[in-house]
């Protein structure tokens, strides 16, 4: 029976009324899994075990794998306090599987030995998004190489580390292994094999492992423990027998050691007698044998206690009532009870996990719970959530769950620790599911959910309280506000966000920085730049109020693609430059949150026909967005990197990253996220000689522009109707594309977007060129160049490839130095691609169907041997046409031969 404590006497109040001040407070850590385990009296020397960890070179990884009991943690402990430099500690248990959780203890106890590593990957780590994971062990690795000396050792072990079973961590571990720091040794110890790179490791000679076989007790270290730890007398025979029979376990061996202390010295046969009535279960008859000697208070405070994973004599208190706490934790380690001591001050303690396993056998699951609970409200108190959560979830007290997530799920948010919220929500049972409690829900799914997903939460939220109080309404409308602006609907986005801030609560810093990013994104989208640049300066002030400096770098990167967008390339580089220099001024680098900063990059390349660079920022915005698991950044980073193959004439892999983002795109199921890759595909066919579909694609669009269902964002459809200009001059109608241009490039200057009407520009240039008119075709093409020159474009007309050099040439000796820089970036691109004469070359696809042409097939022909449509066939014709500046076959086939463009 568990004694009720009388109020007055209690240590700790409950329930923990304290947490409603601290909602979005940085939750601590338990010092105590930062501590090597302290020493006991009942300590067995083992040399030969000792020297094998003494003599592994940095940059190892030490494995300790075997099955309870066999001494793992006592021999690296003895190890640790042999060193001669400090070494860090983590013990580990199963709420560390959220992933940012786990690399914030293992950043804090490699500072418990070097306070100057981790700030910066502490940092990464407290962005609202899983992207930042990779991130902070990149920086992490660096803070490592960076702040210990090459000549010395920074060892970390890792105990206890079969808890752990999340995909990620394993990953970003293998990350850290696979670019360890030359200083770092690291010791993993578990009961079973992690799923790391353990045979890349032992191949490449950086693996050392230490197995039950090699932690067996030998039959000198039997008799050593026997004689000089346990001082109990022990005869040769009865030595082979222990031997025998425990193999060398070390936790079968010391429960022999307590029993026989316990028994009459002067029975020698006891020993076999022993085991002669256990036989295969020793270890639960031992047990029985050592609790059968302790009083009824000390079993009781064992076995209710047991369900404590560590403790203190202040959480033992408040778990069993029994005010001595402290004197029978005293007295436990004295009799060498299977009581660890997990600090030197003899605070922290765990029982050895076999021992307190058969503790909890013998408790009934009433009391069990009831432990549990109270320990819940004492870890509450001391403001330790996860372990509150873990121990009211094992108690079944769903309202105490409830309680702890409704005043901290913002503490969760704010930390990033978005795994662990979304696993505390999905065990909570539905019928304990608050208002409250859907809507953080909601807030943990933003850029995971589909607007289906997210309607039907916010539907269950109003129906299960439809009157809301001004600061829920308003933090509801800035989840949706969010939602909204990242997936293709900024008006709406605007619409709620400007509902939510009135309503906010005016303490909420991250309701009002989630806030303004939604109106900075929506305004963006909308080609409101004035609005959005002040929307993300404030974003960035709430941010620094609430604390996270980290995250408040994200404005500053939005702000970068806003000067992109505008075409002001230079200013977007000047603003990165500026972000980096504060980032690192702070002790920080100007990162990546979930890539996006990576994909403006390569937007910035491009534009530069930096190739090479914008394929390397393309391809770190997918790898951060996939750790991440962000959809929306991912299919960013697709659409970044099929621009850059296509420029790089890479048509198949342009394309399998275009069917990457369609794929990423459907699991969010937002129309105006289809449309927009819709518009990418539809310029890439065009430049890839598909007539068909691209026309296919303007005729949807022009039916959607007359009659307003356009799915595009303002943004893009401006950048959609120069595609439809595009692609009307390629099916030679330049009048059509001059009406078209004229009507939409006042607005482009209006818009403040120059790199569009740089765009507009040439694209009249060369509508004009094909209608024989020189003298606007010079003029448009003059204006283009003195827009373009001082942000340095060159993509933009490298692109245009044969069509524009000819207009190039003739305005030359107006722009020489850049117009040269052109006129050489086009032939080289030529030359990179093909060893073609043409300076616009043919596709694999227009080469095919040139070779059949040569061998007298009609286009009804080459549609059956290619599997193609008849359309499709006379589209990549015309293009041959174009590109050979014929207008037959018969001359298409001399040009070809001339130009040694077909096979012999």
């Amino acid at each position: 029976m568990i004694r009720e404590i009388p109020e007055s006497e209690r240590p700790f109040p409950l329930p923990p009324a304290s947490l409603e001040s601290t909602s979005v407070a940085k939750s601590p850590l338990l010092r105590t899994k930062l501590r090597r385990p302290g020493s006991t009296a009942a300590l067995l020397s083992r040399p030969r075990l000792i020297n094998q960890l003494h003599f592994q070179p940095n940059g190892y990884l030490t494995l300790l794998s075997a099955p309870a009991g066999f001494g793992k943690t006592t021999l690296v402990a003895e190890w640790a306090r042999q060193q001669d430099f400090p070494v860090a500690w983590l013990t580990l248990d199963e709420q560390d599987n959220d992933p940012i959780l786990f690399w914030r203890y293992l950043i804090a106890a490699l500072q418990v030995v070097n306070e100057r590593i981790g700030h910066r990957a502490q940092a990464a780590l407290a962005a609202f998004t899983r992207g930042a994971l990779e991130t902070a062990v990149t920086l992490l690795i660096n803070d490592i190489v960076e702040h210990t000396a090459p000549d010395t050792t920074l060892s970390l072990v890792l105990d206890d580390f079969h808890w752990i079973h999340t995909a990620s961590i394993h990953q970003s571990l293998n990350f850290l292994l696979q670019h360890q720091p030359p200083q770092l040794h690291l010791l993993l110890l578990t009961r079973a094999d992690p799923p790391l790179s353990l045979a890349r490791l032992r191949v490449e000679g950086r693996l050392v492992e230490l197995r039950a076989t090699d932690l067996r007790l030998t039959t000198a270290e039997i008799a050593a423990f026997f004689t000089q730890v346990m001082t109990l007398d022990i005869s040769e025979e009865d030595l082979q027998l222990l031997t025998q029979k425990t193999e060398g376990w070390a936790a079968g061996l010391q429960l022999v050691a307590l029993t026989l202390s316990q028994q009459d010295p002067a029975n020698s046969a006891h020993v076999r007698q022993l085991f002669a009535r256990v036989k295969q279960h020793v270890f639960a008859y031992l047990m029985e044998e050592v609790l059968r000697y302790q009083t009824d208070e000390v079993r009781q405070f064992l076995q209710q206690t047991a369900v404590l994973r560590q403790f203190c004599g202040a959480l033992c208190t408040a778990v069993t009532g029994q005010t001595n706490a402290e004197q029978i934790l005293h007295q436990l380690m004295l009799g060498n009870l299977f009581i660890t001591p997990l600090d030197d001050e003899g605070e922290w303690y765990r029982y050895h996990p076999l021992f307190a396993e058969m503790l909890r056998a013998n408790l009934d699951t009433a009391t069990q719970r009831e432990c549990h609970r109270r320990a819940a409200n004492w870890y509450a108190d001391q403001q330790l959530i996860q372990d509150a959560m873990r121990n009211a979830l094992a108690a079944h007290d769903y309202p105490l769950m409830a309680a702890l997530l409704t005043r901290t799920y913002k503490t969760f948010l704010a930390q990033g620790l978005l795994v662990s919220l979304q696993k505390w929500l999905a065990a909570l049972p539905d019928i304990h599911q608050s208002p409250r409690l859907r809507l953080a829900a909601a807030w943990s799914q933003v850029y995971q959910s589909n607007e289906q997903e997210l309607e039907q939460l916010i539907d269950d939220i109003m129906a299960q309280q439809p009157q809301l109080d001004a600061a829920f309404q308003g933090e509801m409308l800035t989840v949706q506000a969010n939602y909204a602006a990242l997936y293709g609907q900024p008006e709406k986005g605007i619409q709620l966000a400007n509902q939510a801030l009135p309503l906010i609560d005016p303490g909420d810093f991250l309701c009002f920085a989630a806030t303004y990013q939604a109106l900075g994104n929506a305004y963006r989208n909308l080609g409101r730049f004035d609005a959005a640049l002040n929307a993300f300066a404030e974003a960035r002030h709430q941010f620094e109020e609430l604390g996270n400096v980290f995250m408040a770098q994200l404005p500053l990167y939005r702000i970068t693609h806003i000067h992109i967008i505008q075409g002001r390339l230079h200013q977007a580089r000047q603003t990165y430059e500026t972000a980096h220099q504060l980032a690192k001024a702070a002790g920080y680098e100007p990162l990546m949150i979930s890539g996006e900063i990576f994909g403006h990059l390569s937007d910035l390349f491009l534009e530069w026909n930096d190739l090479e660079q914008a394929s390397a920022y393309a391809q770190q915005e997918i790898t951060l967005a996939r750790s991440g698991k962000l959809l929306l950044p991912l299919v960013d980073g697709y659409l970044k990197l099929a621009a850059v193959t296509a420029a790089q004439n890479n048509e198949n892999e342009a394309r399998q990253a275009l069917q990457l983002a369609a794929e990423t795109a459907a699991q969010l199921q937002s129309t105006p996220l289809s449309a927009q890759i819709a518009l990418h595909r539809a310029r890439h066919e065009l430049t890839w000689g598909n007539l068909v579909a691209a026309g296919a694609w303007a005729e949807q669009f022009v039916q959607q522009r007359h009659d307003g269902s356009c799915n595009l964002t303002p943004l893009l459809a401006q950048t959609a109707d120069l595609l439809l200009a595009r692609i009307w001059l390629a099916q030679s109608q330049p009048v059509k594309a001059l009406a078209l241009l004229q009507e939409i490039v006042g607005q482009l200057e209006a818009a403040g977007r120059i790199r569009l009407v740089v765009e507009a520009n040439v694209l009249q240039a060369l509508a004009w060129n094909d209608q024989k008119e020189t003298a606007n075709a010079q003029k448009a093409l003059i204006h283009a160049l003195t827009l373009a020159e001082p942000e340095g474009y060159v993509r933009l007309f490298v692109e245009n490839g044969s069509a524009l050099a000819p207009l190039l040439n003739q305005v030359r000796h107006r722009f020489p130095e850049y117009a040269s820089q052109l006129l050489n970036a086009i032939s080289t691109t030529v030359t990179d691609a093909s060893t073609s004469p043409l300076l616009d070359p043919l596709t694999e696809r227009e080469q095919e169907i040139l070779e059949l042409i040569a061998q007298g097939q009609t286009n009804r022909q080459i549609a059956d041997v290619l599997f193609i449509s008849v359309g499709t066939v006379k589209g990549h014709v015309n293009h041959i046409f174009s590109k050979l500046d014929v207008k037959n076959r018969t001359q298409a086939l001399v040009q070809a031969h001339e130009l040694n463009l077909l096979k012999a």
